[in-house]
């Protein structure tokens, strides 16, 4: 029964935002009463902070997979953009601008993940494509990564690209593009070809 009424609250939540369902919408979908949806969570910010550590979870997964599995730095990000975002859980934007308004420790959780994980996981890369001559010695590597961060954060954030209306992965690739382009040497940008034709 957990398990039913996470997948219905994934859907729910996921498409249309965190603050636009109730309870009583969700145990009306996952065809359970009120009652018995409080035999197993014990609200409704219980349920969602228990989607977001698994959606968190699976971005941790998926980031690390990228950087053990990619020949060079340059791959590591190609691969980020087309294999991370595309094979993660599709998330309206509107549910993270709900968790920001209205759930400071959902909120926090998020924050705590972006600067305890993916930052390191940024400066890392940028180290490596450094030592590989794929990317510009001279580059600022806090500065670079906290680039990477804030374009990553369009993820997260609804208000950011409002006039543009892509598609959250079509977006994370340009920006990837965008932002190897501007850090790689010459030879970086011969591996970037390399991975545009495949």
């Amino acid at each position: 029964m957990t398990a039913r009424i996470q997948q219905k609250a994934r859907e729910l939540f996921f498409k249309y935002g965190i603050k636009s369902i109730s309870l009583d919408d969700l145990a009306k979908r996952a065809g359970i009463s009120k009652k018995t949806l409080y035999q197993h969570f014990a609200d409704k910010q219980a349920i969602v902070h228990e989607l977001l550590d698994e959606l968190l979870s699976s971005y941790e997964q998926a980031f690390k997979h990228c950087a053990a599995k990619a020949a060079n730095a340059v791959e590591e990000i190609s691969m980020q953009a087309d294999e991370v975002f595309p094979a993660l859980p599709e998330v309206s934007r509107l549910f993270f601008y709900d968790l920001r308004k209205y759930d400071a420790a959902g909120w926090n959780k998020v924050s705590s993940y972006l600067n305890q994980f993916l930052l390191p996981c940024f400066i890392a890369n940028i180290e490596r494509g450094m030592k590989e001559e794929l990317y510009r010695e001279e580059l600022p590597v806090d500065l670079t990564a906290e680039i990477r961060m804030q374009q990553i954060n369009t993820i997260f954030d609804s208000t950011e690209f409002s006039t543009r209306k892509l598609h959250t992965v079509q977006l994370m690739k340009d920006l990837s593009q965008f932002y190897l382009h501007a850090i790689t040497t010459t030879k970086g940008k011969t591996v970037i070809r390399k991975y545009s034709k495949q």
